[in-house]
């Protein structure tokens, strides 16, 4: 915890509160890039995390929420582009992330299929 000498009270508790956050944001951060590199070339991982971000997305009205999650979602495909070798595992993650990006824009939330 932060303790500055010779600020006030409330100063220190926002000071507190934007370390917090901060370090929350980091630990965020480097779970998903764990995620990421793990998932390199491995379809099924990819598939995971879309369904993931698309059950995400079904329960999150905030525009700007929703964007972010969507950035991941490019994310995803830019690392299936890169790494899934296979013609075959390529067509079918196309697929899945072609109805993924449809379900962001739907206006009834579309939980993933199974």
């Amino acid at each position: 915890m932060i303790n500055p000498d010779g600020l006030d009270e409330e100063t220190v508790v926002e000071l507190n509160a934007a370390y917090v956050i901060s370090r929350q944001r980091t630990v965020e951060t480097d779970a998903a890039f764990g995620i990421r590199q793990n998932a390199i070339g491995n379809v099924a991982i990819m598939s995971r995390v879309l369904s993931a971000l698309q059950t995400i997305a079904s329960l999150t009205a905030d525009p700007s929420r929703r964007q972010a999650l969507c950035e991941r979602v490019d994310w995803i495909a830019e690392l299936a582009e890169r790494t899934i070798a296979s013609p075959y595992d390529r067509t079918r993650f196309e697929a899945r992330l072609e109805r993924v990006r449809e379900a962001f824009f739907s206006p009834e939330p579309k939980l993933p299929e199974a």
